[in-house]
C-alpha cells in the first residue's frame, strides 16, 4: 500500500493563511524560509524534493516524536510557485543549508498579508505597506454616500482572522467617529458576505489591492 503523500499545495491563498494561522504556527514552528520557484520548473517535482530532501512525513505523531527526540519538525507549504519552508526548534540540516529567518522577528510578507506571532500567539493582518494607503483612503471618503462605503468596506477581505478583525474595527471606529461629527449614518460592523456580488467578488478585491471607487 502507498503511504498517503504529505499534502503540501494549497489550493487558495486562504488555504495558505489557514495554514499557518491554525496549525503550523501554533506548533512552534517558527523559522523559516521564503521563496518562489522559477517559472518553467515543475512544481510536483520541487515538492517531492524538498520533502525527501528534509524528511518531511505525513503523519503528525512522526512529527511529535522528532521534536520530543530534540529533532526539529519541518513544514513545507506551497500556493502557485510561492512557498514556505519552516522548521520548529532542534537538529536538522536545515539550519545549516538555507537562511532562515525568525517569524517572531521578520513576518512572512504574502500576497498584501503578514503571517506572524503577536502575544505569544498566530498572527494574520493587511500587510502594512497595503493596509496604510487603503486605511488613508477610506478616511479620505469617509462623508461619501454610505451604501456605497458600506459596500466597498465590506469587500476590502473575505479573511476573518482576528489580526485583520482588529484592524478592520479600527478602521470601522475612525471612519464613524468622522460621520458622528457630520450627523451621517454609521458604518455598520464588516461583514464580506453582504456585498451583493458575494465571496468570489470579494476575493477579486482583495488580490487587486486597493478598492476603487
Amino acid at each position: 500500500m502507498n503511504r498517503p503523500r504529505y499534502r503540501c499545495e494549497m489550493d487558495s491563498l486562504g488555504d495558505f493563511l489557514m495554514r499557518f494561522a491554525t496549525y503550523i504556527l501554533n506548533h512552534g514552528h517558527y523559522f523559516y524560509v521564503a521563496d518562489v520557484i522559477s517559472p518553467g520548473k515543475d512544481l510536483i517535482r520541487v515538492d517531492d524534493k524538498m520533502i525527501r530532501k528534509y524528511r518531511i512525513p505525513h503523519c503528525r505523531q512522526t512529527r511529535k516524536n522528532r521534536r520530543d527526540r530534540g529533532k526539529a519538525s519541518i513544514h513545507y507549504v506551497r500556493f502557485r510557485n510561492a512557498f514556505v519552508l519552516i522548521a520548529s526548534k532542534g537538529r536538522s540540516p536545515f539550519f545549516d543549508h538555507e537562511q532562515w529567518a525568525d517569524i517572531r522577528e521578520e513576518p512572512i510578507y504574502f500576497s498584501g498579508y503578514s503571517i506572524g506571532i503577536r502575544a505569544g500567539k498566530s498572527c494574520i493582518r493587511i500587510q502594512g505597506k497595503r493596509w496604510i494607503p487603503l486605511k488613508n483612503q477610506f478616511l479620505g471618503k469617509a462623508y461619501c454616500d454610505i451604501k456605497s462605503l458600506q459596500k466597498s468596506y465590506d469587500l476590502i477581505t473575505p479573511f476573518r482572522f482576528r489580526g485583520i478583525i482588529e484592524q478592520m474595527e479600527q478602521l470601522r471606529k475612525q471612519i464613524n467617529n468622522k460621520r458622528r461629527r457630520a450627523s451621517l449614518p454609521l458604518l455598520q460592523f464588516w461583514d464580506w458576505r453582504r456585498g451583493a456580488e458575494g465571496k468570489e467578488q470579494a476575493k477579486g478585491a482583495m488580490v487587486s489591492g486597493l478598492i476603487d471607487g
